[in-house]
């Protein structure tokens, strides 16, 4: 009996994990995966920890979109931070990016979780190998 409960257990954590990583919620730009997962498409040197949306927009204090998404005028499909933040600076400006995903993402996500003193602040908390 115990030990059919084990098992039990186990396999119930695991549906619920997997529910869970693949949830999805509406948001006023469209619907959006609970948890992210950056992907560069260019080769990047060190992998991105997901980035879990839906906390940061229920539990992290993070109630507008134009927070992270600064170009989003509140009507339309909210584009992905790679379609105008790209690996060079060049490249970056001929999208309208102005800057690179390195800065951007280190400024501001990086700058939020220091001065709110939660999250992630250093390389290998965001970079792990």
């Amino acid at each position: 009996m115990k030990r059919t409960l084990i098992v039990f257990f186990v396999i119930a954590a695991f549906v619920m994990g997997t529910v869970a990583v693949a949830g999805v919620t509406s948001t006023p730009g469209g619907k959006v995966a609970d948890v992210i997962k950056f992907k560069p498409p260019w080769k990047a040197k060190k992998i991105f920890l997901p980035f879990n949306h839906k906390l940061h927009t229920t539990k992290y204090g993070v109630k507008k979109c134009q927070e992270c998404h600064h170009t989003w005028k509140g009507k339309g499909q909210i584009q992905k931070c790679f379609t105008c933040h790209l690996k060079k600076a060049e490249a970056s400006k001929a999208k309208g990016g102005g800057h690179t995903a390195f800065k951007v993402f280190h400024k501001n996500c990086k700058g939020c979780h220091k001065k709110l003193k939660k999250g992630p602040t250093k390389c290998k908390q965001c970079h792990p190998k």
